[in-house]
């Protein structure tokens, strides 16, 4: 079964495959008997990518927490991905969280930075097509009614 697309996490189609070889090979022991995940040689060989492109690939994954480095340090394995993607998708959504508490601040930069400098004009005076269209557009996103 086909992976979702992870874009909203940040994470591209390739690392999306790399990812899928890093979790289906979680459980593959070395010849020692000791639990090894797929070195980025493998794993490139495996999903048909290039050295740097797979290591690249696993190394964001491992940033985000989806992927450690085996015990032997050259192999990569998966975190238990009913523990480590539920964790990735709650902080992009306190990030998203943050990011959206701003939107008043930069609105009222942007207000400030169209904001005619005379103090006493208590009336806005929009001219132009652009001018009247970004004001539609704003009462538009505004409206909670008809």
């Amino acid at each position: 079964m086909p992976l979702p697309s992870f874009a909203a996490l940040g994470i591209d189609d390739v690392a999306v495959a790399v990812y899928r070889h890093v979790v289906a090979g979680a459980g593959v022991a070395d010849a020692a008997g000791t639990a090894a995940g797929p070195t980025p040689e493998a794993v490139a060989r495996a999903v048909h990518l290039d050295e740097a492109t797979a290591l690249a690939a696993l190394e964001r994954l491992r940033s985000l927490g989806l992927v450690q480095r085996s015990a032997g340090g050259e192999g990569y394995g998966a975190v238990d991905p009913r523990v480590a993607v539920p964790a990735v998708v709650a902080a992009r959504a306190d990030a998203l969280v943050e990011v959206r508490a701003a939107v008043p601040e930069l609105g009222a930069l942007f207000d400030e930075g169209r904001r005619p400098h005379d103090a006493d004009e208590l009336t806005r005076v929009v001219v132009g097509h652009e001018a009247v269209g970004d004001w539609y557009s704003r009462l538009e996103h505004r409206a909670t009614t008809d």
